[in-house]
């Protein structure tokens, strides 16, 4: 996922980690772009998400961290 703002970009990326019953978790990584394409700010993410019986989210929780500096 890539989404221009006057800013600049971010991209996103998040995958299904576990799910059972209506709840879910999943895992990804956000980053912030300046408008050269330069990482100004990035973090881990986990979301755990609660859908009702049609499928719509009812409940969203996101932790989220800055990486360590390697």
């Amino acid at each position: 996922m890539n989404r221009e703002s006057l800013q600049g970009s971010w991209e996103a990326h998040y995958v299904p980690v576990a799910v059972e019953g209506n709840v879910g978790v999943a895992q990804g990584r956000t980053r912030y772009l300046r408008p050269d394409g330069a990482v100004e700010r990035e973090f881990e993410n986990i979301f755990n998400l609660h859908f009702d019986e049609s499928g719509r989210c009812t409940r969203f929780t996101e932790w989220y961290m800055q990486p360590r500096a390697t």
